[in-house]
């Protein structure tokens, strides 16, 4: 994977370093000193990411828990630009490296988990998960054991989960569970890592960082159409939703920046079928993806993945 070298002006203010955060996925608060320690430690313990690395990118969620595996990609030619899509509010240092996607995966995690090798139809309803500690850690085994660890990972993603939801008061009983599946994803990992079973690196990342690297000036509020022909008002958090599937749509279809391969050429095929029907979208995607499949949580988990890759290419050239 190709180093972005980084410059910087003579003189460094806060704003600079700041900039430098937002590029390297650092927090940006606190005084000058403290960014630049920051900045300064992260840069001297980067390990550089191989060309052979596995890169297992995770979106959260109990119904909608989306998943894909990236490798890095070469990197195109200096007259090649890579794509970014005009109608998008970006900047140009959300240029991300190029991937291979090799699998790219979506499960309800509300029901119990079909087996890899089980292919039959089922003849009955599933029974509902139940979701306390035994049950939800009978899942998680499950979860990594037959679908996360044989794709051989060496670097695992994991969304970081907020507690509250919309500044409210009270915290929802669907967050306290969601974020109990994120704690014993990470002590799963930990685990297996303890005895030996597992040899990779477990990252955890802020959703909010990685919006605010690939939309650093993000719209306040819009409109779009629905499926009846109504326009309803999109707030922040809607806009920048679409502004992802839209960017990983673009993407997609330029075939240059993401290279689907295997499973995730299949996936890739069913996105773009689901994102051009537009107004039939969720009809489209439903035949393709299957029922209940959320095109924004299957482009968070390969953005995800991509922007971290920019960001240790940007540490690499501090």
């Amino acid at each position: 994977m190709t180093t972005t070298k980084l410059t910087l002006p003579g003189k460094i203010t806060v704003a600079h370093l700041q900039a430098l955060c937002s590029s390297t996925g650092l927090p940006q608060a606190g005084s000058k000193s403290v960014i630049q320690q920051n900045l300064r430690q992260a840069a001297q313990s980067v390990q550089h990411i191989p060309d052979n690395a596995r890169i297992l990118s995770i979106d959260l969620g109990l119904k909608n828990f989306a998943f894909s595996l990236l490798t890095p990609a070469p990197s195109p030619s200096k007259t090649t630009p890579l794509p970014v899509p005009s109608d998008i509010q970006t900047t140009s240092q959300a240029l991300l490296p190029p991937i291979n996607l090799h699998t790219w995966n979506h499960l309800d995690l509300t029901t119990p988990l079909p087996s890899q090798n089980d292919t039959s139809p089922s003849t009955s309803p599933p029974e509902p998960i139940q979701f306390t500690p035994t049950s939800l850690s009978s899942l998680t085994y499950s979860l990594i054991s037959n679908y996360l660890l044989p794709l051989k990972p060496t670097h695992i993603l994991i969304e970081r989960q907020r507690f509250r939801t919309g500044n409210a008061s009270n915290i929802f009983e669907w967050t306290i569970r969601v974020n109990t599946l994120e704690a014993m994803l990470h002590a799963c990992f930990a685990t297996l890592k303890g005895v030996n079973l597992f040899n990779g690196t477990v990252i955890s990342i802020s959703p909010k960082t990685v919006a605010g690297y690939l939309f650093p000036n993000p719209g306040k509020t819009s409109s779009e159409e629905t499926e009846t022909g109504k326009r309803k008002t999109l707030n922040p958090y809607q806009i920048m939703k679409a502004n992802k599937v839209s960017m990983l749509g673009e993407w997609l279809q330029q075939g240059k920046l993401i290279k689907p391969k295997e499973q995730g050429a299949e996936m890739a095929h069913g996105f773009l079928s689901a994102w051009k029907a537009k107004g039939t979208r969720k009809k489209k995607g439903e035949e393709v993806l299957g029922p209940g499949v959320k095109l924004d949580d299957l482009s968070d988990s390969v953005l995800q993945g991509m922007v971290w890759l920019q960001w240790q290419r940007n540490l690499e050239g501090l």
